[in-house]
């Protein structure tokens, strides 16, 4: 056995190498399949790919239901190399206990229920789909004749049955599954008290995912907080739960950041970390990854809550750790390492320091091609999310051309996507085309940048069609976006109609969670001030931006680090309308407000960041409502300024590129 398994090794190597190799080593595991089969297990398990692929082929080519009995607990519960071979396992298992007699309903059930595990775990969500239908079918019946045999099984399906449709994007019928199996967990928890608390408490972790991508931030809170509370407990009785609380706590953080409650997201967050810190340092190797994916989330946290570098350091940590993850095992990490990649990118592009962001976006990219070059069917979505990305942050270099070919092989990408599955992908079409238009609006084709913000709007209406709740975030983004394209254009009347509209998309949002969404309603009434500016309707214009300044003042009293540069933005505004009233006064008092705000901002962003070349534009505003107050030699003390900034951070960005 000894040779065998060095043989699978050298032959693995040789096919990882020269891919014409993988028949050759399909060959020699069929003319000894039942002995050489839990060989190539071991060896997948530990080498990786090409051997799994070659062994799930191996046993297509000669099926044995009786083998796949023997190595179906082989397998492990989580794997990348094998996902194929265990497909082929589960599958051969599914077909023969559906050709046994008089076989129990529950047994049938979960053969379906972990074909259908392997499929998801294999980026076929589909038919995964359709062997959870069949298993919650069989069960649902069983349930009517014998409620205590079948309840928690059943709960188990709907469980796995919701996710699966999650990713498919039938969030409807995903909420539904997931209600009835949290109501399930419930009912058998109470039937036998401590037996099923930690199956309902994922079932309430489930249920607040499902319920806030459906749109119900608000509504989602209350089974994270169950959920937690249930982990709690189980915790404080038995320290094995601990991580299944640190999850919880995860969960909770994100859930309070979607609606707003940036504090208490922060302060979850951080237990999440302190606990998988404690974990990691007793078992590093079994809680790494969970410890890189609890420093992700608090990096996203941190983030949301404006403290933008803060944000950085835990996602480089998480980063950090991936890395050496992927050292180990790269095929099972190096997703995990892209991702995060990603997220760095992101949030030093945030921070203002593009050049660095450029780097990990671009390393992003390439783990996501070398990822895609494996299997394209699982990760052309991350790549085109990634390319999408890295056109953005070229964008903010200036490279247009770059950024613009890039977006347009996102699109391409995730329009293929949107073909196979257009309820998944076409919000992703939605937004590369948002993207587009951005890009060709910098590269002065204003026309072609209005043809794809349109195609964008289009897109996010249909969607809004079928599911209003989910949807409606991404229509008001792409209206807003296509005022700004048809003002590039000059027309003003429609761009008008469209930041009329943008604003009562972002109130009716804000109905049911005004924290979360006042950033972009600020936003949206700025834009209407400007248009109703540029329409003639001066006092319909200043009252609209004093309404915004009054929204945007009480979040800025409240947290003035998140909230400086919008308030700065918003007032800028402001004194833009009250000259245009000819109020130069006051319109000069708000100027002078505005450059303190960039000033104060500076003070905590990079010499690079475009927070400078905001202050340069403050004072060259404050320069034109001195000259209009009379006052010249403070006039041209402030353009002196302002043009001293621009060159100093110019020659900081030449230096560094």
């Amino acid at each position: 056995m000894f040779r065998a398994e060095h043989l699978l090794v050298t032959l693995n190597r040789l096919a990882a190498r020269k891919p014409e190799a993988m028949r050759h080593l399909e060959d020699f595991l069929v003319q000894d399949l039942p002995n050489l089969a839990p060989l190539a297990i071991d060896v997948a398990i530990e080498q990786g790919d090409p051997l799994g692929r070659a062994l799930a082929n191996a046993l297509t080519r000669s099926p044995d239901p009786g083998l796949a009995v023997q190595l179906h607990d082989r397998i492990p519960g989580r794997t990348t190399a094998l996902r194929e071979a265990a497909v082929i396992i589960c599958g051969q298992i599914a077909i023969a206990a559906e050709a046994i007699p008089g076989i129990p309903a529950a047994s049938l059930a979960s053969t379906k229920i972990s074909l259908a595990y392997r499929l998801s775990e294999a980026g076929q969500d589909a038919r995964a789909a359709e062997e959870l239908q069949g298993a919650v079918r069989i069960l649902e019946d069983l349930y009517e004749r014998e409620p205590a045999v079948a309840r928690a099984r059943l709960a188990q399906a709907q469980n796995n049955y919701a996710g699966v449709l999650n990713e498919l994007s039938r969030r409807t019928e995903a909420l539904a599954a997931s209600r009835r199996a949290t109501t399930l967990y419930e009912a058998a928890e109470l039937n036998a008290p401590g037996t099923y608390q930690a199956e309902w408490a994922a079932s309430l972790n489930s249920l607040a995912t499902m319920l806030a991508t459906s749109g119900d931030s608000r509504g989602a809170l209350v089974p994270a907080r169950q959920a937690l509370a249930v982990r709690e407990m189980m915790a404080g009785s038995d320290p094995r739960f601990v991580p299944e609380l640190a999850a919880s706590l995860n969960n909770l953080a994100l859930r309070l950041m979607e609606v707003g409650e940036l504090p208490e997201a922060a302060e979850m967050s951080k237990r999440a970390v302190e606990i998988r810190e404690q974990l990691w340092d007793r078992n590093r190797d079994a809680y790494a990854a969970d410890l890189a994916y609890a420093l992700d989330t608090l990096g996203t946290v941190l983030g949301a809550n404006g403290d933008l570098a803060a944000a950085v350091e835990p996602t480089r940590r998480a980063q950090r750790l991936y890395s050496d993850l992927v050292q180990l095992r790269r095929h099972v990490f190096l997703p995990d390492l892209a991702t995060v990649s990603g997220n760095l990118a992101i949030r030093l592009r945030n921070v203002g320091r593009v050049d660095e962001a450029l780097t990990e976006a671009l390393a992003a990219g390439e783990y996501w091609r070398e990822l895609v070059a494996g299997d394209a069917r699982r990760f052309e979505a991350e790549l085109s999310g990634a390319l999408n990305t890295l056109s953005v942050i070229y964008g903010d270099l200036g490279h247009h051309e770059e950024g613009l070919s890039l977006v347009l092989e996102s699109l391409a990408i995730r329009e293929r996507l949107a073909e196979r599955e257009p309820d998944k992908f076409k919000p992703d079409v939605a937004t590369s085309l948002n993207n587009a238009a951005n890009r060709l609006s910098r590269l002065k084709r204003p026309a072609e940048a209005l043809e794809y913000a349109r195609r964008a709007v289009q897109i996010r209406e249909e969607l809004v069609e079928k599911d209003r709740n989910t949807h409606l975030p991404g229509l008001a983004a792409a209206v807003y976006s296509l005022g700004n394209r048809l003002a590039d254009l000059g027309e003003i009347t429609e761009s008008l109609t469209c930041a009329v509209r943008t604003v009562g998309l972002y109130s009716e949002l804000s109905v049911d969670n005004a924290r979360a969404w006042a950033r972009n309603h600020a936003e949206a009434m700025n834009s209407l001030a400007i248009r109703l500016s540029q329409h003639g309707s001066f006092q319909e214009s200043l009252r609209v931006i004093r309404l915004c300044c009054g929204l945007v003042q009480e979040y800025f009293e409240e947290a003035p680090d998140i909230w400086r540069p919008m308030y700065a933005t918003v007032l800028g505004t402001f004194s833009n309308r009250l000259a245009d009233v000819e109020q130069y006064a006051e319109s000069l008092e708000q100027a002078v407000r505005v450059v303190d705000l960039w000033r104060q901002q500076t003070l905590i962003s990079s010499p690079s960041d475009r927070m400078q070349f905001n202050l340069a534009d403050s004072l060259h505003n404050l320069a034109l409502r001195q000259m209009q107050n009379g006052d010249l030699r403070c006039a041209e003390e402030s353009r002196a300024e302002a043009e001293a900034i621009r060159r100093k951070v110019e020659g900081v960005q030449g230096a560094e590129g």
